[in-house]
């Protein structure tokens, strides 16, 4: 996989060469806050580039019946499996 990504460190651009599993083993070693940037990151590019996504998204959070809301216990246990 191969994307020009913006260096702010340096100002300039590069080509990073990197395979899918070598992504998610470099997440993996990612600490717990690392990570969570990582999955805000990621989202964001998804809401920016997927609009049936954005749209459902959208919909869901505008949700206001609590019988459709998800508790945060439920999903971390969703999450897990």
């Amino acid at each position: 996989m191969n994307r020009r990504v913006d260096d702010d460190s340096t100002g300039g651009y590069f080509a990073k060469a990197m395979s899918l599993d070598q992504l998610k083993h470099e997440a993996s070693e990612l600490s717990s806050a690392e990570q969570g940037e990582l999955m805000a990151f990621l989202g964001s590019i998804q809401i920016a580039e997927d609009d049936e996504f954005r749209a459902e998204l959208t919909r869901k959070i505008d949700d206001k019946d609590p019988a459709h809301w998800v508790n945060l216990d439920d999903l971390t246990k969703r999450w897990a499996n």
